[in-house]
């Protein structure tokens, strides 16, 4: 992925795009729990949930990295994911 410029959390120069969300993060700053995302089969494995569960909750979508062809993948941000989990009594994703 090219560099665009500055981060938009700190600041940090060489950072790239996240097209999902549309932000320009460095790669500490994609790893923050504000800013860290999860795809929906990830979520799937550590919730145990259907999609149709936390489908409310996505942010985004991506390339299927298995095909571009395939359909896109629903992306999901960490924090958000953690606090459906909270709600429900299940143990948050790691």
């Amino acid at each position: 992925m090219p560099r665009v410029g500055p981060c938009s959390e700190c600041g940090a120069e060489g950072s790239s795009r996240r097209r999902c969300t549309q932000e320009t993060l460095c790669q500490r700053c994609r790893t923050i729990p504000d800013k860290r995302i999860m795809t929906s089969a990830h979520v799937r494995r550590v919730t145990g949930l259907p999609e149709s569960e936390f489908l409310h909750l996505r942010c985004g979508r991506v390339v299927n990295p298995v095909s571009r062809f395939f359909p896109r993948v629903s992306v999901y941000f960490w924090k958000d994911v953690a606090m459906l989990c909270e709600a429900r009594g299940l143990e948050i994703p790691d």
